[in-house]
């Protein structure tokens, strides 16, 4: 193939190069990760429960030198308590935001 030429292929084509046989296979959709079964729940919950608990982590942390110690010691275990504290937390942080919708938002749309 020369210099500058371009050659395109096929799914499903089979190429041989230097001996070794490739199949040619359709790339898979990079964004379907991101599909609203995981993008949903990420944005809603994890998301913000991580926000509201960053800050008191990071002052904990440099508040108690004990708790820095047991953080940096245990690494794995740190960062599943985090994990579910962030969910925790963002189930909470979503129910009092669905409440002040409910209670507030509603009433002053429906007037």
């Amino acid at each position: 193939m020369n210099q500058g030429a371009h050659q395109y292929f096929v799914p499903g084509q089979e190429i041989i190069v230097e001996g070794f046989s490739i199949e040619v296979r359709r790339m898979k959709e990079i964004f379907s990760a991101f599909g609203s079964e995981i993008f949903r729940p990420l944005a809603t919950i994890v998301i913000p429960g991580a926000m509201a608990i960053s800050t008191w982590f990071v002052v904990l942390v440099q508040r108690f030198p004990s708790f820095r110690n047991l953080v940096e010691a245990n690494h794995t275990e740190t960062t599943l308590l985090l994990v579910l504290a962030s969910i925790a937390s963002g189930l909470f942080v979503e129910d009092i935001g669905s409440r002040i919708e409910s209670r507030v938002l509603d009433k002053k749309l429906s007037e």
